[in-house]
């Protein structure tokens, strides 16, 4: 989708003037592409996404279904992985 002003003003008129936009198939090439360049030189690589810095629903579904690990770091952040149909082996936590 190409953004203008107008698009912009739409969105935020129905959904207020904070949003987010969510380019779910750039994510995923951008996802792929750093997994192959990794796997270049490391073929056991695998990509761990911060839930701190966006636990958005979909982009955690998005990464485990792609493969990716939960990175987590806090106990609220521990429980959003089941929620999320995260499997618990591919989380990565610092929580004690």
């Amino acid at each position: 989708m190409e953004l203008s002003y107008n698009i912009l003003n739409d969105i935020s008129r129905s959904h207020g003037d904070a949003f987010y936009l969510l380019d779910t198939e750039q994510f995923e090439l951008n996802f792929h592409e750093l997994l192959k360049a990794f796997r270049k030189f490391y073929p056991e690589t695998y990509i761990a996404y911060s839930y701190k810095t966006n636990y958005t629903p979909r982009l955690c579904r998005m990464v485990d279904d792609m493969g990716g690990y939960a990175e987590v770091v806090s106990d609220m952040e521990l429980e959003l992985p089941d929620g999320l149909a995260c499997l618990t082996a591919k989380c990565i936590s610092t929580v004690r």
